[in-house]
């Protein structure tokens, strides 16, 4: 069974919720796995990847990414690059994507070493990329395309994503981050109603849903009832959503952290070539401020 995912806020101190969501994949695998290393190579390979991890950083939530798995598989499967590149229409690229057997073997297979190894200790998250991002890789993926993503397309790829974390669903997983491109640049007024069939798998799973939001656009606004927070720079005023504040770049700057109101906690991605010194040290005065 898996340990409940609980979002603590300034005003929960004490609870024993997450106040401090890291971000720290990009950092571990260059740290760990160095320059060109492969952690998703098979499930052993992750375990002992990620064991290291966990051992060093000590986050409140093991994060698995799904994203970099399915870029590992993509670098290292010739056929598989193949095949995405024979797609002519995004759609029929993006069900590929979501079908193929290899990269959902192996993802199966390293929730469950993983879960089997946290105990209940840790809620495991799996990381995703968003609807609109999915379709935004198949295109990229398969025609190198840039391409802007309708909400359309984005409600397509909703569906799809649905089916996908469906089949995950008898695992003992605790949530689901929904990653938008940092980059991207999203300017509908209501961009992710589209994610309604994501939103609605979570709920029957009670799987709490978290939304990184890209660095521009916004504010938006969003129903509490579908998320159980956002990660972003400019806090939504939607009541009961707790709020990450990304303080990432006061802090490895050395500025001061963000002071929190009632409803937030803070954010922090690892840049992937920091000093690791700097990082334990670091880290110490983020989970102190909170």
């Amino acid at each position: 069974m898996a340990k409940e995912l609980i979002i603590a806020s300034s005003q929960d101190a004490g609870s024993g919720g997450v106040r401090v969501w890291l971000n720290y994949h990009d950092y571990a695998k260059h740290l760990l796995a160095g320059d060109g290393g492969n952690p998703w190579a098979s499930a052993g390979a992750f375990l002992a990847f990620f064991s290291q991890a966990q051992g060093l950083l000590r986050p409140d939530a093991a994060i698995l990414d799904v994203k970099d798995l399915y870029l590992s598989w993509l670098a290292t499967d010739a056929a598989a690059r193949t095949e995405l590149s024979g797609k002519r229409r995004t759609m029929a690229a993006l069900k590929y994507l979501f079908e193929a057997e290899k990269p959902r073997a192996l993802l199966r297979e390293i929730i469950t070493a993983v879960a089997f190894q946290l105990k209940d200790a840790t809620p495991l998250v799996l990381s995703a990329p968003s609807p609109r991002q999915w379709f935004w890789l198949a295109a990229a993926q398969s025609s190198g395309a840039d391409i802007d993503v309708s909400s359309d397309d984005a409600e397509n790829a909703a569906v799809y994503l649905a089916d996908f974390v469906r089949a995950f669903s008898d695992l003992p997983i605790s949530g689901l981050v929904l990653e938008e491109r940092a980059e991207a640049v999203i300017s509908e007024p209501a961009p992710f109603t589209a994610y309604k069939p994501v939103f609605n798998v979570s709920k029957h799973y009670r799987w709490p849903v978290i939304l990184r939001l890209p660095k521009s656009g916004g504010p938006y606004e969003f129903e509490s009832s579908d998320l159980a927070m956002v990660i972003g720079a400019e806090p939504s005023t939607t009541p009961g959503l707790v709020w990450a504040v990304d303080a990432s770049d006061a802090l490895w700057s050395d500025q001061a952290l963000p002071a929190l109101s009632s409803g937030q906690i803070l954010y922090i991605e690892i840049p992937a070539q920091e000093v690791p010194e700097k990082v334990l040290d670091y880290l110490v005065k983020a989970r102190a401020s909170v």
